[in-house]
């Protein structure tokens, strides 16, 4: 008989070591869908199937969780944390390196909240203030949502310098709050858990999970109502209403 050596199994027992690993931390079904995306990364496989899977988070600017948690555990030395304005129109195209999308959001009257450190942006999120509606995360779902007046939906959120993501997360309830605003809302990617757990520290509530299937250019979309604790209801296709926001399909 002959031995198996680690040289052959080395590789495979990493894979699926990781992939327990997984399982176990994030339940069977979020697992599978992250090994999915990996299969579905294939120049191959991209043109005939893809699937996305996204959690909606929503914040009520009052949650109690909120006003109890502590400090952010890292501190920029010397920080600002503002809505961005006209004269920050270079600095945002240079950090987003897209100066016609940054143009693009401003001029439809998107706003850009960040954090300046030493003059330097070090971090930055958009927010499109209700009623409104939003359809640039979702273009390969071909979805969007609306949203009424009181909410504020998050997108692209970006933080490059210790500290400044922490800190701009941490104001800025206060910062829409003078805005006349009520609730956030914002949808995270289900393989993107280090987000998944910094929106959870600062009171947001999962509301939703929302998926997309295409398979040879045949789509189903559908969502679930969730919360942190449970799922209630069955499996709707679009258009539904989650909360403060109602998911439809273009």
């Amino acid at each position: 008989m002959t031995a198996v050596t680690s040289a052959t199994t080395g590789p495979w027992h990493t894979r699926v070591s990781k992939m327990n690993q997984l399982r176990q931390a994030r339940g069977c079904n979020r697992a599978l869908y992250a090994i999915l995306r990996r299969i579905l990364r294939h120049p191959v496989a991209r043109e005939r199937a893809g699937i996305y899977a996204g959690d909606l988070w929503q914040l009520d600017l009052e949650n109690a969780a909120l006003a109890q948690a502590g400090p952010p555990t890292r501190i920029p030395r010397s920080y600002q944390v503002r809505k961005a304005d006209e004269n920050d129109y270079s600095a945002l195209a240079t950090y987003y390196g897209n100066e016609q999308t940054v143009r693009e959001r401003l001029e439809r009257g998107d706003l850009c909240f960040l954090t300046l450190c030493q003059d330097r942006i070090g971090a930055a999120v958009w927010m499109v203030l209700g009623p409104g509606e939003f359809r640039e995360d979702w273009i390969e779902m071909r979805s969007f949502v609306r949203f009424s007046a009181g909410t504020a939906w998050s997108y692209d959120g970006k933080g490059t310098r210790w500290g400044a993501w922490g800190v701009l997360m941490k104001q800025l309830p206060d910062l829409l709050r003078a805005l006349g605003t009520e609730r956030i809302a914002t949808l995270i990617d289900c393989n993107n858990w280090q987000s998944h757990d910094a929106h959870r520290s600062l009171g947001y509530e999962k509301t939703g999970l929302i998926c997309s299937a295409d398979l040879f250019g045949l789509r189903l979309n559908a969502c679930r109502q969730r919360t942190c604790r449970q799922r209630t209801g069955r499996w709707k296709f679009l258009p539904t209403q989650i909360g403060a926001v109602e998911a439809r399909t273009a």
